[in-house]
């Protein structure tokens, strides 16, 4: 795991070239909440098991396959049992 400094400097290069010392007031804050974000990313995401589970429930899909419609469908159960609204799908087959 990446230590507090190293998420600092990353979200510093985000940032741009900027002094130490220009960095006070909102920029100090803007380093805090990327540090922040980066942090629970890293920490915290389901990315990968989102991943794992699509790859081995479903497999390998091509565009308009009925594959790539189940695919979809997952994504629609996903992501509104995660509680996003309004999703929807375009899948085609």
């Amino acid at each position: 795991m990446e230590s507090g400094f190293g998420r600092a400097t990353s979200a510093s290069a985000l940032l741009g070239p900027s002094s130490s010392s220009a960095q006070t007031g909102d920029a100090a804050d803007a380093i805090e909440t990327l540090v922040k974000i980066s942090g629970e990313a890293l920490e915290r995401s389901r990315a990968y098991s989102y991943l794992e589970e699509l790859s081995d429930s479903i497999g390998p899909r091509l565009t308009g396959s009925p594959e790539a419609v189940a695919a979809c469908e997952w994504a629609v159960r996903k992501t509104q049992s995660i509680g996003l609204k309004n999703v929807s799908s375009n899948a085609r087959q």
